[in-house]
């Protein structure tokens, strides 16, 4: 194993040739890389329509915005002004109208992510590699019911927060197409009250990575949560605790998916 500082000067551990981004001593965290600087921003929301001139709604912080696509079908709102702390059905239910997004915006303020794109089934991809969710006190439905989306992209930083995260409900359901999704930075989630069908009807989903994840088990309800995911081969579980992987293992069964522990991963039953 080598310690070894870029250019950037931001310190790597690798093995090898691979970077080592966690180390675990036991269920405890002992190190992890450094964060990937922020990058620029354009303080803009933007994406693509269907069709030029088609009319968008962008919601911030409770308030509505019309803004209208032009003749490449391209569409943005300015967000320099604003200081984000809500993003709550921030492009909801366009159903005909929007086909991608991106967040490029200051989101280290925003605590609320809930709906953020949802009931949006045109929309091909969600590109959200320059937010921070770090502030995040409610995830619940963010990626809600986008049967056209194969490409969610996270923040570059993970999905990390607040520790007062509260709600984990329906985050990704319905997103039929995406086939991984990586959790691995949630860490403590320990005040999580729902998670209720957050991964229901992923049906191409195939790997999740929770490494490191923390839920209550005895306070968080977990409903249906892996319900339809009948394409799911592999959940990573590096540094959860035990009562977190049997948790898990009772979720599965309780969606009618058998798997068991092996290693860091649970895995089918053959």
């Amino acid at each position: 194993m080598a310690i070894k500082k870029g250019t950037d000067n931001i310190v790597k551990v690798y093995r090898g040739s691979t970077e080592i981004t966690k180390i675990y001593k036991g269920t405890e965290l002992i190190y992890s890389a450094s964060p990937t600087p922020q990058p620029t921003l354009s303080n803009k929301i933007y994406g693509h329509t269907r069709f030029a001139n088609n009319a968008v709604t962008i919601k911030v912080n409770g308030t509505s915005y019309s803004v209208t696509s032009d003749a490449d079908k391209y569409f943005e709102l300015d967000c320099s002004n604003i200081t984000i702390t809500s993003l709550n059905q921030c492009i909801y239910n366009q159903t005909a109208a929007v086909e991608d997004v991106t967040f490029d915006v200051d989101t280290a303020n925003c605590t609320n992510f809930s709906m953020m794109v949802a009931s949006c089934r045109n929309v091909t991809s969600v590109d959200c590699s320059k937010m921070d969710t770090s502030s995040a006190t409610n995830m619940s439905s963010m990626f809600y019911d986008l049967r056209a989306a194969a490409t969610i992209i996270p923040p570059a930083n993970g999905y990390q927060h607040a520790t007062n995260l509260t709600n984990l409900q329906f985050m990704f359901f319905n997103c039929y197409l995406v086939t991984s999704i990586d959790l691995s930075d949630l860490g403590d989630c320990d005040n999580v009250v729902s998670m209720n069908g957050m991964f229901r009807n992923c049906t191409a989903l195939q790997t999740i990575d929770l490494s490191g994840w923390y839920i209550d088990p005895q306070n968080t309800s977990m409903d249906n949560v892996f319900g339809g995911c009948s394409a799911l081969n592999s959940i990573k579980v590096t540094g959860c605790d035990a009562s977190v992987v049997t948790a898990l293992l009772s979720m599965l069964t309780a969606s009618g998916l058998s798997f068991t522990q092996s290693g860091d991963y649970l895995i089918p039953t053959t």
